[in-house]
Formats: structure tokens, C-alpha cells, sequence
């Protein structure tokens, strides 16, 4: 039975993430977001946001490059070697 991520909370969306999501890449996105952001909780408040905005998370791991569209996007923080969006 498929999950429905648009009734899942915050936190019940990182729990999702980290164990049972088939799309390991997004995955390992969303587990640097408690580093990007500063703490677990905020970390949920965004994954909430996202999910019911349609938005996703994006990281960029080489600051050499600029940023496609990064107007277009909100800054969430760095992560190593790199920095976090939401698009």
C-alpha cells in the first residue's frame, strides 16, 4: 500500500525519508537538513512546508558554480561541502 506524503506531518515526513522512502538521493537530501537548518524540529517544520507547497529540497555541493535560478529558491543553509535549498 502506497503512503499518502500529503497526510503525513513533519516529522512523520522525516521519519518517512529516512527509512522507507524508495528515492534513496532525496534521502540523503533530507538527512542533511537538520544540519542545514539547526535542529531537527525546524527541520520538520520545513519538510511540513514543503509538503504542502509543492516544493522540494535541493543541494548544491560546489560553491565554484553558481546557482541556477537561486533567486528563484529559499536559502536553508550549508551543508558539507555544499549548501541546501527549497525549490
Amino acid at each position: 500500500m502506497a503512503i499518502d506524503k500529503k497526510k503525513l506531518s513533519g516529522s512523520d515526513l522525516y521519519d518517512y525519508y529516512l527509512t522507507d522512502c524508495k528515492d534513496k538521493e532525496y534521502a540523503s537530501i533530507v538527512s542533511l537538513l537538520p544540519l542545514a537548518c539547526g535542529s531537527e524540529e525546524e527541520a520538520h517544520r520545513i519538510l511540513d512546508y514543503c509538503n504542502k507547497n509543492d516544493k522540494s529540497l535541493i543541494v548544491f555541493n560546489n560553491p565554484s558554480i553558481p546557482i541556477p535560478n537561486e533567486n528563484s529558491m529559499t536559502y536553508v543553509g550549508s551543508v558539507n561541502d555544499g549548501v541546501l535549498y527549497i525549490k
